[in-house]
């Protein structure tokens, strides 16, 4: 990612009044319990911490926490993978 591309999705962010966050995210697990509707179980780290936590999203759901949509915003619960067995 260059100074570009960051300042166009700072950009993108103001005008669709979503709130962008500085965070790394992992994807951990795919789970695919229906053909068409993959989930996603994903390490969400804020910047400048050492842990996160992990969700379980959609692939848009995915897409948005890459985008810097913070899991808050998503209205996304966290879920414990250590025993996560995924249904």
């Amino acid at each position: 990612m260059n100074a570009y591309s960051t300042t166009l999705r700072g950009i993108a962010s103001a005008l669709t009044s979503r709130p962008r966050v500085e965070q790394t995210v992992h994807l951990s697990a795919t789970l695919y319990r229906s053909p068409d509707a993959p989930r996603h179980i994903v390490l969400v780290i804020p910047h400048g911490q050492d842990k996160g936590e992990y969700y379980e999203v959609s692939d848009t759901g995915y897409r948005l926490l890459q985008d810097g949509a913070s899991p808050e915003y998503l209205e996304l619960e966290p879920v414990d993978y250590d025993t996560f067995e995924g249904d």
